[in-house]
């Protein structure tokens, strides 16, 4: 995947029901080109829905079957295709969130922030239950460190899914900007609550406590519940443990008394070995969901489906 775009997919067996009948010209290839999508393979994907619009002039489908070839060409790097694909979807189904969120995702990939939180607001208003458009438009507005507005786009998408880790996590990027450390890590752990593997959290709990508040040894667990979590492909768990490495490694030190909040202690916490002092992480974008729906996430942006 490219960027960050979050999809929704249709299960073949939804998909059966939803066009009422497999055998009619074309539908068979419209399910198959959602498959090839699925497994990976937006060439062949491409080529079947592609051919399945061509089968079924005018058929009510084809709106979803542009949906998904614009996913498809979006996986291809056809970017322009893909937004062609997309807005024929939203012209044939008008009260689908699906393409206008699409739209947005695509927009953000090209640096057009404007026009992408337009579709994101857009797709808001046609599924006011979703919670990912508002999480995206936080997500720029964050981006251009418009924080009041990207506080308010979070709540919202909370309101819509109080359970949701990533939600409480962006608004702890928030705090931390708006009150500080000790307000962003109140968040975190309310994510923490709602997902105790939420490895964004975890990180940035590690990197509040061992950088901003100078108290490695609460950063520590944190640490390693991170590596736990993210495993060793993430492309932050070297440096993590790196720093638990080093934090082994050093010699122990002489008791110091204990400092207030806030003092010179803060900025000593990263041992030698730490050349570079990390920052609090932005949770991802909406990843792509495994379950029927329109669209952090390409692996950032996230396109959709239908439910």
């Amino acid at each position: 995947m490219h960027g960050t775009v979050s999809f929704r997919w249709l299960p073949a067996a939804a998909l059966c029901a939803w066009l009422a009948g497999c055998g009619r010209p074309g539908d068979r290839e419209f399910i198959a080109g959602v498959k090839e999508l699925q497994r990976g393979r937006a060439v062949r994907a491409k080529d079947l829905l592609d051919k399945s619009i061509q089968m079924r002039p005018g058929h009510p489908g084809n709106a979803e079957a542009y949906n998904q070839l614009g996913l498809a060409r979006f996986e291809l790097g056809e970017l322009d295709a893909a937004a062609r694909a997309f807005e024929e979807s939203r012209r044939l189904n008008p009260q689908s969130a699906s393409p206008s969120y699409n739209l947005g995702c695509l927009q953000r990939r090209a640096a057009d922030p404007q026009t992408a939180l337009a579709y994101f607001a857009e797709a808001s208003r046609l599924d006011p239950e979703d919670p990912r458009p508002m999480e995206m438009m936080g997500r720029i507005h964050a981006e251009q460190r418009r924080w009041d507005e990207a506080a308010a786009a979070w709540q919202a998408a909370l309101e819509r899914n109080r359970s949701s880790p990533r939600a409480l996590a962006s608004l702890a990027e928030v705090e931390f900007q708006r009150h500080g450390p000790r307000a962003a890590a109140l968040y975190l752990m309310k994510a923490l609550e709602a997902d105790r593997t939420y490895a964004p959290a975890l990180y940035n709990l590690y990197v509040i406590h061992a950088f901003a508040l100078g108290a490695p040894e609460e950063a520590e667990p944190y640490a390693r519940r991170f590596l736990d979590s993210a495993g060793p492909d993430n492309t932050r768990s070297p440096g993590v443990r790196a720093w638990i490495d080093a934090r082994r490694a050093a010699p122990a030190r002489p008791t110091e008394p204990a400092r207030p909040a806030g003092t010179s202690a803060g900025t000593s916490a990263a041992p030698p070995a730490v050349t570079a002092v990390p920052r609090i992480a932005p949770p991802p974008p909406p990843a792509r969901p495994s379950r029927p729906a329109p669209p952090e996430h390409p692996p950032e942006h996230p396109p959709r489906r239908p439910p």
